[in-house]
């Protein structure tokens, strides 16, 4: 049986962010300072509540790639921790979930520059979650990502224009399989600023930024 929860953790509760070293100021979708800063209030399946997001470390390395780790916290209690690996070409999720106890192999390129309307691309890897047992869960999954549009994106701190990148994900465990769909808006030199999920089992997810400071 795949299990749900570890999904839900794992692959897309406002994640996905995106480099600037080294790519144009007009390509910037996340600036890599330890320190900045995002809220989301977000809406999961009816239940709103605000997201707290910060970067907490970046493991530098020169030239490229970085290690740039993402904490969520609800309150003060966090729930999750979200490792990318970052280049000049892409952002890939390596790790995510609980204590970033998930591990994505190959990472999954969520984004690749430079960021145009109609780029597409695919990933196929495994991925590998703890269970309450003690042990470890390993699926297998395919995905489709594209940037769907450059549009403008309501907050309560006015418009703001991003890209959208549309997310299709497949898991595959013990015969079964799950469909996951997201969609991300990433603003030039913010970040992502709204997400769009549903998980196939009534579960959604919708959030838009409320806030924001780069540092």
């Amino acid at each position: 049986m795949i299990r749900r929860y570890n999904f839900l953790a794992g692959l897309g509760l406002f994640s996905a962010f995106a480099a600037s070293f080294a790519v144009p100021v007009s390509q910037s979708l996340f600036p890599t300072t330890v320190g900045s800063t995002w809220t989301i209030r977000s809406v999961v399946t009816g239940m709103s509540t605000p997201i707290d997001m910060q970067i907490t470390i970046v493991r530098a390395k020169n030239p490229t790639p970085h290690q740039v780790v993402l904490r969520y916290m609800k309150g003060d209690k966090e729930f999750q921790e979200e490792t990318y690996l970052v280049t000049a070409s892409e952002v890939a999720r390596m790790r995510s979930g609980p204590g970033g106890s998930g591990k994505i192999t190959p990472p999954l390129p969520v984004i690749k520059y430079p960021a145009t309307v109609g780029k597409s691309w695919k990933w196929a890897g495994s991925i590998t979650q703890p269970t309450s047992s003690g042990g470890s869960q390993t699926v297998q999954g395919n995905a489709t990502i594209k940037i769907a549009a450059f549009e403008a994106v309501k907050t309560t701190m006015g418009s703001i224009k991003a890209y959208k990148v549309d997310l299709n994900l497949v898991v595959t465990a013990g015969g079964q399989s799950a469909t996951i769909v997201n969609s991300y808006w990433y603003a030039p030199n913010i970040g992502m600023i709204k997400q769009a999920a549903s998980f196939g089992n009534g579960t959604s997810i919708e959030g838009t930024v409320t806030s924001y400071k780069i540092k």
